[in-house]
C-alpha cells in the first residue's frame, strides 16, 4: 500500500528524460531547419520508447504522473530551456503518460 505513495523513482525518471532529451537537441546545432526537425522527431521518438518501457515496470497512479512530469519539467527549466519550450515538451509528455 505504501508503495502507492512512493514517487521517487518517477521523479528521477523524470529528470533522466529531461537531461536526455536536452542532450539530444543540445548535440543537433545545425543550421538546416528541417534536418533539426528530423533530428527532434526523432529525439522525441526514443524518448517516447523510454516512457513507455518505464510505465511497463512501474505502476504510475496520478501523484507519480504528477511528480515525473513536475520534475520533467524543473529540470528542463533549471538548465535554462526556454520556458515556452519547457511547457511544450511537458505538454508532450503528459499526453504520453
Amino acid at each position: 500500500m505504501f508503495s502507492w505513495f512512493s514517487t521517487t523513482e518517477s521523479a528521477r525518471f523524470g529528470k533522466e528524460l529531461a537531461a536526455f532529451l536536452l542532450s539530444e537537441f543540445m548535440t543537433s546545432s545545425t543550421k538546416d531547419e528541417a534536418k533539426f526537425a528530423a533530428r527532434a522527431e526523432r529525439a522525441l521518438a526514443r524518448a517516447d520508447q523510454r516512457l513507455q518501457e518505464f510505465k511497463a515496470r512501474e505502476r504510475m497512479n496520478f501523484l507519480k504522473k504528477a511528480k515525473l512530469a513536475n520534475a520533467f519539467l524543473w529540470t528542463l527549466r533549471d538548465r535554462n530551456c526556454p520556458p515556452e519550450h519547457a511547457s511544450r515538451l511537458t505538454d508532450w509528455l503528459t499526453t504520453r503518460m
